[in-house]
């Protein structure tokens, strides 16, 4: 091997240099690949930087101390095989490694997801907003209603629907399930001959989907009524061995369904599935 010490001769000025930009030297020599590498510049570094060594550490094979750098940067492709054991004293040392962009790279990733919750906008505030609550003398975090049903039940124009929906039959009547995100912005409540009828009108994503539900004493009172639809047939649905109609209106659905003297209908930008789901609510 050709003693590092006569390459050093070659690039004076290196011993002026801080441990710190000899290693920037390295990894630009490391970067700049095989075919552009400058061995007896690496060679020099290497040799500066083992003169720095405190005197009790080993002596430095400075083409193995190379060697090991290298390899700390670049994974093999394939598994070697397994070399014969190195006596201590010859173990080559290898450069400290920087931390820094691993550190860089982690506080990079923190300031990625805080700014995401900040400018992710989610019905009109951030998601961050829709996580926590706080004023001058509290903090707290809010509850989540991964459903959307909890903030219509909670509606007193809703409730007042439940109660007499109640107290005129004890059959199921209203869903228990509504899609994420609903909320009830109007209900008409109307006392009509032999029976009680009502719309609930929800919103949704900045559109409208409606419940009506009629009431009445007997059968025989139920009024007739005509749904719209789309050309094509109707999908009949069973839940609780009760028959409900799916139809397309436009670009609407809507269910219909009697049971007993009851004649309740979903209509709005509801997919059937989403339909079906909260059918089936009616009587879970």
């Amino acid at each position: 091997m050709n003693d590092p010490k006569n390459k050093l001769g070659q690039y004076a000025g290196l011993e002026q240099l801080s441990t710190q930009a000899l290693e920037d030297l390295l990894q630009q020599d490391f970067a700049a690949g095989e075919d552009h590498s400058n061995p007896d510049l690496v060679m020099a570094i290497m040799e500066v930087m083992e003169q720095r060594t405190p005197q009790a550490a080993p002596a430095v094979d400075v083409d193995a101390a190379w060697n090991a750098f290298r390899a700390g940067k670049i994974a093999p492709m394939e598994p070697e095989a397994e070399a014969a054991p190195v006596p201590p004293s010859a173990a080559p040392q290898k450069p400290r490694r920087r931390k820094a962009p691993r550190r860089a790279l982690a506080v990079a990733v923190v300031v990625c997801v805080l700014v995401c919750l900040f400018i992710l906008p989610v019905q009109g505030s951030s998601l961050l907003q829709n996580l926590v609550q706080w004023s001058d003398a509290n903090f707290s975090f809010l509850s989540r209603d991964p459903d959307g049903t909890e903030a219509v039940l909670r509606s007193p124009d809703y409730q007042q629907v439940e109660k007499t929906v109640s107290e005129l039959t004890d059959r199921p009547v209203l869903p228990t399930w509504y899609p994420p995100g609903s909320s009830v912005v109007q209900v008409e409540r109307h006392t009509v001959e032999n029976g009680y009828y009502c719309v609930v009108v929800f919103s949704l994503d900045g559109q409208e989907f409606l419940l009506s539900v009629g009431i009445y004493d007997t059968v025989e009172d139920l009024p007739t009524h005509q749904y719209e639809k789309n050309k094509g047939p109707v999908e009949e649905y069973y839940s609780n061995h009760v028959s409900h109609y799916i139809m397309g209106n436009m670009e609407r659905n809507t269910a219909v369904w009697r049971n007993g003297p009851t004649e309740c209908s979903l209509h709005g930008f509801l997919s059937p599935d989403t339909l079906k789901r909260m059918i089936d609510s009616i009587y879970e």
